[in-house]
């Protein structure tokens, strides 16, 4: 594949779908991959953006992951 994407874990008890959610209504999209085989509900992919929407993804799951958001 030439796209560029990370496979993220959440370990703080959050699910990937949760967390799709959640993001979604501050209108950013993240993959929820609990379907793909071999992986759970505490799997999501991002695609790898410019430094503004990556900078902007990064504050929302620190918001999100550490509740302050």
């Amino acid at each position: 594949s030439a796209a560029n994407y990370l496979l993220v874990e959440l370990a703080n008890g959050l699910s990937a779908p949760e967390l799709r959610d959640v993001l979604l209504k501050r209108c950013i999209i993240v993959r929820d991959c609990s379907n793909f085989v071999g992986l759970d509900k505490r799997f999501f992919r991002v695609a790898v953006r410019g430094r503004d929407d990556n900078s902007r993804l990064l504050a929302a799951l620190d918001g999100v992951l550490t509740g302050a958001g």
